[in-house]
């Protein structure tokens, strides 16, 4: 029914960031608000953190998923499972989804910015690990190490936020995270 009123090109770019599987966004969200919840900060002092860490963590992964797809665009058109994807079925250009991508990092930029400067860099240290999760597939047998290595990062940046520098039971929490993938 919704097709009707919205025009198809916008439920191909819902496909592009996978928004009818949560569930990627979450995985990215909850190390980011185990590390809010594990403070000793009343819930009302960091609501804010966690209005900004749900957007960022929805905004990365979106984004985290257009990188995947147009370095495998590929091998996704030759896989059934993916075939059908925006960009390897060229419902999307690739023009169209490095705009999309470059607007996603704007916005995730915009929502980073509202941290100390020592969290923005910390965030920033993970961009390199995003984009190089799509080439872990090809090179080692465990690319969801990698891909918990980058999901769990919102710890550390939580553990920056509050406290200016990794606790130990924050890294631990980390670590937890990273092999709870």
């Amino acid at each position: 029914m919704l097709d009707k009123f919205i025009p198809k090109n916008i439920f191909y770019f819902l496909d592009l960031i996978r928004f009818n599987k949560p569930i990627g966004f979450l995985l990215l969200m909850w190390p980011c608000w185990f590390g809010l919840a594990y403070s000793n900060k009343s819930y009302n002092d960091l609501f804010y953190l966690y209005i900004l860490f749900f957007l960022g963590s929805f905004l990365m992964r979106s984004a985290g998923c257009i990188v995947n797809d147009l370095i495998d665009i590929k091998i996704d058109s030759k896989i059934t499972r993916t075939y059908k994807r925006p960009l390897a079925s060229k419902k999307i250009n690739i023009l169209n989804a490095l705009i999309f991508l470059f607007v996603l990092l704007l916005l995730s930029f915009a929502i980073l910015i509202q941290f100390s400067v020592l969290t923005i860099i910390i965030g920033l240290l993970s961009v390199p690990i995003i984009v190089l999760y799509p080439l872990m597939k090809r090179i080692t047998y465990w690319p969801q190490l990698v891909l918990g290595i980058i999901f769990s990062w919102g710890v550390l940046i939580a553990s920056f936020e509050l406290y200016g520098g990794i606790k130990l039971d924050y890294f631990l929490l980390y670590l937890a995270c990273i092999f709870g993938h």
